[in-house]
């Protein structure tokens, strides 16, 4: 025989074809993995949006304050800040309404106008909340916004009303949620 008229063995195709299905596996796998990643960078990104939305509306009821803490805050000058005098509201995780426009209505993070829905809805993506801590009182105040949502493939009867008195349990619960912070301090105009 001659080496020109030589061929692949049959041994030879198979090596080939198993070392292009390994490859292609691991193609497959990156493409899942990246899906999953992209897909938890825009929540993370639309949940720092409604954090960041919320904060600048503390800092908006900031100009508005009077120093007074009154309770309930529609007596005071401010929507939101007013509660941290409120004793129920000190230090604890709270479901704040949604501001008012000019028009009436409630508006949401991205701007849209839309009607105030419950804080349990079952169409909400996020859930924001917010805790006030007087650190000198009429004059500094804590505020926290947590925006929180749910994990692919969760239950979604889980934590109705935004999680309304069950910050303790709610917050271990790592399987279901995702938590993303902001905290600054708020003070009266001088």
């Amino acid at each position: 025989m001659r080496r020109s008229a030589r061929g692949y063995t049959l041994i030879e195709i198979m090596m080939a074809l198993v070392v292009l299905a390994i490859g292609a596996t691991g193609i497959f796998s990156l493409q899942a993995v990246a899906v999953h990643a992209n897909d938890h960078a825009r929540d993370t990104t639309e949940a720092t949006t409604v954090a960041r939305w919320w904060m600048e509306q503390l800092r908006r009821d900031a100009l508005l304050w009077d120093g007074v803490q009154s309770c309930p805050a529609s007596m005071g000058t401010t929507q939101y800040l007013g509660l941290a005098g409120c004793a129920q509201i000190v230090g604890a995780w709270f479901t704040p309404a949604m501001p008012l426009t000019e028009g009436g209505g409630a508006q949401e993070p991205m701007g849209r106008e839309l009607e105030v829905l419950p804080a349990g809805d079952p169409q909400g993506r996020y859930c924001a909340q917010l805790r006030l801590s007087p650190l000198r009182v009429n004059r500094l105040i804590r505020a926290e916004v947590r925006v929180w949502w749910r994990r692919a493939g969760s239950d979604r009867t889980l934590w109705p009303d935004c999680g309304a008195g069950t910050e303790l349990v709610m917050e271990t619960d790592t399987t279901n949620l995702h938590w993303l912070y902001l905290a600054s301090t708020m003070e009266p105009p001088s």
